[in-house]
């Protein structure tokens, strides 16, 4: 392929599926490793804020879209626990957010079960933000690996 074909489908794909990255919130890491037989605790640091605070977060065994928010939301079918709001432990600072993901045991064992029922061994830590200033929620995934 000529270098100038590779401009012109790199313009179309632009053209047809405009997707601005930057304005979108990510997380870091994006996939972690969870101990099977007790509570688990990850630093996660979430950037990309724009008038947007955290809300809820979930763990739950699958992803379906969101829409008409953006990203990926739990399956209510396959929640495995909820972060009670009071254990919130995220601080905010410039548009990154500092948080604390406590894995509590009785998740890590739901997800197990769910993995010993033939099921994939991994799940989701799901947080979601909304916008203070009308735009549309968002729903930012974290990978969770059962790991012994």
């Amino acid at each position: 392929m000529s270098f100038r074909s590779i401009i012109l489908v790199s313009v179309v794909a632009r053209l047809v599926c405009p997707v601005d990255v930057s304005a979108q919130v990510r997380v870091n890491p994006t996939g972690v490793n969870v101990n099977t037989q007790g509570a688990t605790t990850v630093f996660l640091t979430y950037g990309g804020l724009r008038n947007q605070i955290p809300i809820e977060a979930f763990w739950c065994g699958a992803l379906i879209p969101a829409a008409p928010a953006r990203g990926s939301r739990c399956n209510p079918a396959t929640i495995f626990g909820q972060l009670p709001i009071r254990y919130n432990q995220s601080q905010l600072s410039s548009g990154v957010l500092s948080d604390v993901m406590s894995i509590p045991p009785s998740v890590s064992r739901r997800a197990y079960q769910d993995a010993e029922r033939g099921n994939t061994s991994s799940f989701y830590y799901v947080r979601r933000f909304v916008s203070t200033a009308g735009g549309p929620d968002e729903y930012v995934a974290v990978t969770c690996r059962l790991a012994e």
